[in-house]
């Protein structure tokens, strides 16, 4: 009588524990639309004892892990920073981890930066007593014990291969020679080309004029083509009578001056400026007036003392001049006028120890 109380009691539990086992959800109160992190299962106690063995055989890293603001997965074997959000499912045994979310809540730059596992952390082998890798000091210390001497040897080995495979600087100098192949710097250009604008006519003296133009927006190329006496031999041509040449004169002159310091002084010394007034008040062309305008800017532009030579010497009186026009052609140059006479007042009200 008691050994049957005894089995119906065992099978009393024995089904109530199976009932638990499939309600297990609702007991633990648990929900789909949470995260799964673990997880009961049944196992068959029939099967062979190796199959119910879940085996990851996957082989560990010593990549460095780069935390971001999503989830990623962790590799074995590899280093963590701390300050994490980990998460790991029981049922694949896969870890994760990102940010927490109080580092979304900082600076951009701060929390898009990647959290990178210090230097010594990475190596070492996570649940390993072995060192897998080399600190710096390590790799520094190492890297002193090399012989520079052992890798003087290549190079004498392979210098007649080098030679064979290369030509020589002098080889070349023959050859671009035999090709009659001059290479020239841009003042051996400048010194040619002001060579040939002493002998030129007036049609000649355009391309030559596009030439230097193009060259003297160089800051070295404009001083030199001051020291070889460009200005002077160029300036006398703002009274010639072609119309095309004296404007290709002043835009150079103007070019030359632009954001250049040494020219733009070389330039107040001369007698140039007063040619810049008079072709802006009485030249007919109106792109001669423009071009002259363009280069007297260039000059008093951040230069107090040329601000200082433009209003002694009847600069402000040529520029009303300007507005006498009624026509069309002179409303572009009128604007300009505007233009830099806004922008000297803002110089110096900027800088007070400019000339007014």
């Amino acid at each position: 009588m008691k050994s049957e109380r005894g089995v119906r009691f065992y099978h009393f539990w024995m089904v109530l524990g199976i009932m638990m086992m499939f309600d297990v959800k609702s007991i633990l109160g648990t929900d789909e639309r949470s995260k799964p992190t673990k997880a009961v299962v049944l196992i068959d106690t029939k099967q062979k004892s190796h199959e119910n063995e879940v085996k990851i055989e996957e082989e560990s890293t010593n990549e460095l892990f780069i935390a971001t603001k999503d989830w990623q997965k962790i590799k074995p074997g590899q280093a963590i920073p701390q300050g994490l959000h980990i998460r790991m499912n029981f049922q694949t045994g896969v870890k994760e981890a990102k940010l927490l979310d109080k580092e979304m809540d900082k600076d951009s730059t701060e929390s898009n930066s990647p959290i990178i596992a210090d230097e010594e952390a990475t190596n070492w082998d996570a649940g390993s007593d072995q060192k897998t890798g080399f600190s710096h000091k390590e790799l520094k210390e190492a890297l002193k014990s090399f012989r520079a001497e052992e890798y003087q040897g290549d190079s004498g080995q392979n210098a007649e291969t080098i030679r064979a495979t290369f030509r020589s600087i002098e080889t070349l100098k023959e050859e671009f020679a035999a090709l009659n192949i001059n290479m020239k710097t841009d003042t051996e250009i400048l010194i040619e080309l002001l060579d040939r604008y002493k002998k030129a006519n007036n049609r000649e003296k355009l391309g030559i004029l596009q030439d230097l133009e193009y060259l003297v927006h160089q800051y070295d190329v404009a001083q030199d083509f001051v020291k070889l006496g460009g200005l002077q031999l160029v300036s006398p041509d703002l009274n010639i009578t072609d119309e095309k040449v004296r404007e290709l004169v002043v835009f150079t002159i103007g070019s030359a001056m632009q954001g250049n310091p040494k020219v733009q002084i070389s330039v107040l010394q001369s007698n140039i400026m007063q040619n810049l007034l008079r072709l802006v008040v009485l030249d007919p062309s109106p792109n001669v007036k423009a071009r002259s305008f363009y280069a007297i800017s260039c000059l008093v532009r951040h230069f107090p003392l040329a601000q200082q030579w433009l209003v002694e010497n009847g600069g402000l009186s040529a520029f009303s001049d300007v507005f006498n026009h009624g026509d069309p052609q002179h409303q572009k140059l009128q604007l300009k006028v505007v233009t830099l006479l806004y922008d000297l007042v803002t110089e110096q009200v900027s800088s007070p120890g400019s000339i007014s």
